[in-house]
């Protein structure tokens, strides 16, 4: 083994604490960065493999009544390989308490499989018959049902009493949320449930179907599909037409995913960033110490290249150790975090994958941030004279600093906190490094701590500040004041207001975003309207107020003018 060799086992053993500290560092970094990256990059792959194997819908599409013929005629189109109309009605599960609002999203189902958004049986059987009900996995665990239990549903104004013969998942309901309003999923106040489709539309008195889901042979024509669809079923009253990316569910699993992904490529950088400026300080000082032997080396014949691999093998080892170990370790926790995922989201299966490539790029992108940081710390080498390096260091010129200037400041302090303050300003880098490593720290710590806090401050002002009515009643249909002058007789109220709200595409130029516009009274009391400098909004006569992020999505600022396509 080289002379050089055995002094760097030297210097490491030496300086073990420091080493050990930088090391423990870089591990966390890129622990988080495959842990993270490989649970986003899991999550994506098993739900491409659930999507597969219960043949999830590309396009979803709800209007006011449909025929069953329609299958067959939409079949017949080029890009529609298969489609399935359905009958969903929303129904109340009724509990002990007559106080307990629990809603139901009831979906009709074939007796024996769906053609699209097959359910994954989780317990009982597929096959169902009249009086019988399959109830969505989330919904069954937080109300405590199980096969075989009776459940009493109110469909259309009507008590039913049905038999659960099965707890089920679907890929449609894989994020289970009410609707786009519904900030949280709250699985003991809304479910999902499947009933045979015959005995459905015959309890709620629906001889027509009010859903379509579509299977397109190809992705690239969907936009042209979706057109073709709007336009080919006015007739039958299309309210929307939405592909899967549109999908509540879907759509909110993939911004999980892009969350995922943003915080596997920020967060680990940050902790790099840190490793790298303790590293960079830490070989600094080593060459300080080291002067009088690198000048030595040189003198004997050691060029300044091997002097700087010499100590660059220091940070090198840093590197490759810490990012195998974090790779490693990550990737062993990479299937633990994909589980805890598949269970919130209840995806009834697992796809779980070594990446061997993300392992060499966690080594490589350690090993580039210490090297790059170690050359930072040691081409002070390259100025070392032998010569002069047999003497000690001449000390920094001292000067007069700026806070001297402030007499009445600089009289008050002590020796001691003078010698701090010259010292700062004499090695101001070092005082910058350290001070941001300190920095980051700090942020992370402060930002852990405050996350929790943050997101009930911003609850609390959604719920309170913005939006300021104690209850929302929705109707099925269209209703005139004289509904609400009914309600007024039998309650105690302060205020009350109607509202409507409708599905609209809203178009800007090539950007569009379907949303839910509501229509208020000018002077509303339960809305709070504010633009992004705090200044109190009401409603225009003319016009519309949309939020700063459907601004963005759809490139629009104050004047633009957009377009509002109606599905009713």
């Amino acid at each position: 083994m080289k002379k050089l060799n055995l002094r760097l086992f030297r210097m490491i053993k030496k300086t073990k604490g420091q080493y050990v500290a930088v090391l423990s560092i870089i591990i966390t970094g890129i622990f988080i960065f495959t842990a993270v990256s490989n649970s986003a990059v899991n999550l994506r792959n098993t739900l491409d493999d659930y999507y597969d194997a219960t043949n999830f819908a590309d396009i979803f599409v709800t209007a006011a009544a449909l025929p069953e013929r329609l299958e067959r005629e939409l079949e017949g189109h080029d890009n529609i390989r298969q489609a399935d109309v359905r009958l969903a009605l929303d129904a109340k599960l009724i509990t002990g308490d007559e106080d307990e609002r629990v809603n139901v999203r009831a979906v009709s189902v074939d007796s024996k499989e769906n053609k699209i958004n097959e359910l994954f049986v989780k317990k009982g059987r597929r096959t169902i018959k009249e009086k019988e009900i399959m109830v969505i996995d989330q919904f069954a665990l937080a109300r405590e049902l199980d096969v075989g239990d009776e459940i009493d549903l109110n469909i259309r104004g009507r008590k039913f009493r049905f038999n659960i013969s099965a707890i089920v998942s679907s890929p449609e309901y894989v994020y289970l949320m009410e609707n786009e309003q519904t900030l949280l999923p709250d699985y003991e106040k809304f479910g999902v449930v499947f009933i045979e489709e015959e005995y459905l539309r015959r309890i709620s008195g629906s001889g027509l179907f009010n859903e379509v889901v579509i299977r397109v042979n190809n992705q690239d024509d969907l936009d042209e599909t979706k057109d073709y669809l709007e336009e080919y079923l006015k007739r039958y009253g299309v309210m929307r037409v939405i592909d899967r990316d549109e999908q509540l569910s879907n759509s909110m699993l993939n911004e999980e995913i892009r969350g995922l992904e943003t915080v596997s490529r920020s967060i680990p950088v940050l902790f790099l960033i840190f490793a790298g400026i303790m590293l960079s300080v830490m070989l600094s000082r080593i060459i300080k110490k080291d002067r009088t032997s690198i000048g030595v080396l040189k003198a004997v014949g050691f060029l300044d290249g091997e002097l700087i691999t010499h100590y660059l093998k220091y940070a090198a080892t840093v590197g490759i150790l810490g990012g195998l170990l974090g790779a490693v370790i990550g990737t062993l926790a990479s299937g633990a975090m994909t589980k805890i995922y598949l269970e919130f989201f209840n995806i009834p299966m697992l796809t779980v994958q070594v990446y061997y490539e993300r392992l060499f790029v966690s080594v490589i992108l350690s090993t580039i941030f210490c090297l790059l940081s170690g050359f930072w710390g040691i081409r002070a080498i390259l100025r070392i004279n032998p010569a002069e390096s047999m003497r000690p260091e001449t000390p920094k010129q001292g000067k007069k600093i700026i806070l001297e200037d402030f007499k009445l400041f600089w009289n008050k302090l002590t020796f001691s906190w003078r010698m701090v303050f010259r010292n700062i300003f004499r090695e101001k880098k070092k005082f910058l490094l350290i001070g941001a490593a300190a920095s980051i720290s700090c942020s992370l710590m402060i930002m852990t701590m405050w996350m929790s806090e943050t997101m009930d401050v911003i609850y609390v002002g959604h719920y309170s500040e913005f939006m300021k009515m104690d209850y929302n009643v929705g109707f099925k249909g269209f209703k005139d004041e004289g509904v609400l002058n009914e309600i007024k007789k039998y309650i105690n109220y302060e205020h009350m207001e109607g509202r409507v709200e409708l599905p609209f595409e809203i178009e800007n130029g090539r950007h569009s975003k379907i949303v839910n516009v509501i229509g208020l009274e000018k002077n509303t009391r339960f809305y709070d309207f504010r633009d992004k400098k705090g200044n109190k909004l009401s409603v225009p006569a003319e016009g519309i107020l949309i939020s700063s992020n459907l601004a963005k999505v759809l490139k629009a600022s104050e004047g633009d003018r957009i377009f509002l396509k109606s599905f009713i």
